[in-house]
């Protein structure tokens, strides 16, 4: 069990809305009965599963039927509770029967990852990118400047030229939405990434940080411009402004850690990148997460998204928070379960929550190849908002490893695969 899921308890908890309090949801009727008992249930569930895997069974079945008696049988009268203290929408119930369901399978598999992860190689001579001051700073802070690196952004500037054609018809025909691609893995942008954070220490100090060996998980290409709607407006329709902390957020991950790396030079319009320092280690609920992620995930089973994924149709990226129907819906439930990963605009402006995180901002302004590793599963964060311009970056996840460690794709084979996988994309449109 790793310091993030059991932090100090003198440490600051993650913020959690009082959307009965929210100026949104004023007027709309708020379940009060129950939430002893689910808060209860949430206690239990949590020390369950923190007492699980600091003691973990001989094997893999025997953790899942130790799961499964105690900490499933929790979640299903947590379930219970919650649909029985009010009556939802048939959409909502299918909904909810997936949230449960997904934050089952995340919990289960936080604790089975332990039983295929590699262990870290030795730690680097201090002053090394993978020395112990180093791996302490990004424990203390949550992510490590990495410094720049111009010579590998340029590279993958000059290599990514169709990647970057591709992205930008993407920015044309749907110019509020998101516009993102994932590099091919026998890309030459891949594999000099891969290359890249090996010879600069990044695996080991990712390594050292998540105490198991890391490997590359994916490269995407993302171009974040001006013109873009998709974190704007969720609660114009109550003539309240946008929240000083919009599309703050922790990812719905774990064993990943990410590296935001500037391909162009970013100012404080264009969008730049921003952590909230230390709240890797601020105080939360694994049960909570895991049923805010399954919230958050399986928005698609309400409400339509684009065939390529990245937006939803009606151009907002919380549709249940957006959509007056669901707000009503999102009150019927325990006042704990209101919550969600992207958590940032719905922080109240001028609120003790708000003045925390922004003073905790810390912004990377920065040239082209300015590099960062933070834990985005676990601290808070934001980035890619364009108020004037445009932002070329790359988003970089790290995973531990599981198994045999993914052989680097070069050669004839591989080039032929990616030129053929650049011709689809061309021809279709499809990013993903």
């Amino acid at each position: 069990m790793s310091e993030r899921d059991n932090p100090a308890p003198q440490t600051p908890a993650l913020p959690r809305i009082d959307y009965s309090a929210h100026p949104a949801y004023q007027g709309l009727r708020s379940r009060e009965a129950g939430e002893d008992k689910v808060s209860s249930l949430i206690g239990r569930i949590d020390e369950a599963w923190l007492r699980l895997g600091a003691s973990l069974p001989a094997s893999e079945p025997e953790l899942v039927a130790d799961f499964n008696s105690s900490i499933g049988g929790l979640l299903a009268e947590l379930k219970r509770e919650t649909l029985s203290g009010a009556t939802y929408r048939a959409d909502f119930k299918r909904y909810l029967d997936k949230v449960f369901e997904s934050a089952h399978l995340h919990l289960l598999r936080r604790l089975a990852s332990h039983y295929h992860i590699r262990r870290p190689e030795p730690r680097a001579a201090d002053g090394a990118p993978g020395s112990g001051s180093n791996i302490e700073r990004m424990r203390r802070d949550g992510f490590l400047d990495l410094g720049v690196k111009p010579d590998l952004a340029r590279a993958v500037w000059q290599d990514a030229w169709l990647e970057r054609w591709l992205v930008k018809r993407k920015a044309r025909k749907r110019p509020s939405g998101r516009a993102a691609m994932a590099l091919h893995s026998s890309s030459p942008m891949f594999n000099a990434v891969d290359e890249a954070l090996a010879r600069l220490g990044v695996y080991q100090v990712s390594g050292q940080y998540l105490n198991c060996e890391t490997e590359l998980l994916y490269v995407a290409l993302e171009y974040s411009h001006d013109g873009q709607t998709w974190y704007k407006g969720c609660y114009e329709d109550r003539g309240l402004p946008a929240s000083d902390t919009t599309y703050m957020h922790f990812d719905a991950d774990y064993d990943v850690l990410k590296l935001l790396f500037y391909l162009r030079d970013v100012g404080p319009l264009e969008g730049p990148f921003s952590y909230v320092t230390g709240s890797n280690q601020w105080r939360r609920s694994p049960a909570l997460l895991a049923l805010y992620r399954g919230f958050d995930a399986e928005q698609p089973a309400m409400v339509e998204v684009e065939p390529d994924g990245s937006d939803y149709k009606l151009g907002y990226y919380r549709p249940r928070f957006k959509l007056p129907e669901y707000r009503e819906e999102m009150m019927k439930l325990p006042a704990s379960l209101r919550g969600s990963t992207h958590f940032g605009d719905d922080v109240v402006n001028g609120s003790n929550y708000s003045r925390t995180l922004l003073a905790g901002e810390h912004v990377f302004l920065g040239k082209a190849g300015t590099l960062v590793l933070f834990d985005g599963s676990a601290g808070v964060h934001r980035g890619g908002m364009v108020q004037k311009g445009e932002r070329w970056a790359l988003q970089i996840g790290l995973q531990a490893t599981r198994g045999v460690t993914r052989e680097r794709s070069v050669g004839l084979q591989h080039r032929m695969r990616y030129y053929r996988h650049l011709t689809k994309q061309a021809l279709t449109g499809d990013l993903r």
